[in-house]
């Protein structure tokens, strides 16, 4: 599998025994470079938007803490979309301009 790099270039996805690739939903292509046959399987989910998100305990520890602080799924997908689409993002500065405006 090769993913996106923040420069758009792409990188390999380094094959680690064991455990499996996790896709954020980043652009990605799969390209089977082994001798081996490989299969990927998609996996969807709707979390409930008051989900807390957060990695398990057994997957952090104090040498290894965790990557990303706990998040609610609701909010991180609320960013997500903020961040994508630019009409969001429109409508978010100006309700914070208007709510700044009703405050004084």
């Amino acid at each position: 599998m090769t993913a996106h790099a923040a420069d758009f270039n792409r990188i390999p996805v380094v094959d680690v025994p064991g455990p499996a690739a996790i896709d954020d939903g980043a652009a990605h292509r799969v390209v089977n470079v082994s001798a081996r046959a490989r299969s990927s399987i998609p996996v969807f989910y709707d979390p409930d938007l008051a989900t807390n998100v957060e990695c398990p305990p057994n997957c952090a520890s104090a040498d290894h803490p965790a990557r990303d602080p706990p998040i609610v799924a609701g909010d991180d997908i609320t960013a997500r979309y903020d961040g994508t689409y630019t009409y969001r993002q429109k409508a978010r500065q100006d309700s914070s301009v208007r709510i700044a405006t009703e405050d004084a």
